[in-house]
């Protein structure tokens, strides 16, 4: 009488044995092995001989450590069309970066690797520029500035920690 089981018994093992087996493989589909990624990161590595040491911008090995910004303020008595506001500011941002990685290349590499924020203000007059400009030596800030037929047209303060910038720029109204 239980030789009639024998056969739905094999049945049910096999499917049990072989059904989270399959599926299981199926889940892995796809999914590297652990031994695979260390090979394609050994693999991946770039090669920076044709870069410009100033520019070999290498991934920090510290945690985060607060936030970072970059700050343009462009004066707003001197008349701009947009597209010549939006050259400006593009040239500022790379001209604050690479200024800034000759005073504070440790701040510069946090704000590199965590956000990269960017926020433009205006600067109402020659005045505030200048205010601007002295508070950024005063308060040992990185900052750099494009001159535009003899006067400063626009201002990049860090990027650095929020604080000193804030300290710096926080009276700025945003573009």
């Amino acid at each position: 009488m239980w030789k009639q089981y024998i056969p739905l018994f094999l049945a049910g093992t096999v499917a049990g044995i072989s059904v989270p087996y399959f599926f299981g493989t199926i889940s892995r589909w796809g999914k590297p092995k652990v031994n695979d990624n260390k090979k394609k990161k050994e693999e991946e590595k770039p090669q920076n001989e044709n870069v410009d040491p100033r520019f070999d911008f290498p991934r920090p090995t510290y945690n985060y450590t607060g936030e970072y910004k970059l700050v343009l303020g462009v004066r707003m008595d001197i008349e701009h069309s947009l597209p010549d506001m939006a050259s400006l500011i593009g040239d500022m941002a790379i001209k604050s970066v690479v200024n800034a990685m000759q005073f504070k290349k440790d701040d510069v590499l946090q704000w590199l690797h965590f956000g990269q924020a960017k926020i433009t203000t205006k600067v109402p007059d020659a005045a505030k520029m200048a205010e601007l400009i002295q508070k950024c030596k005063d308060a040992n800030v990185p900052f750099a500035v494009i001159e535009k037929d003899g006067q400063s047209v626009i201002i990049g303060i860090g990027p650095g920690p929020i604080e000193p910038i804030t300290k710096v720029s926080g009276d700025l109204k945003l573009i």
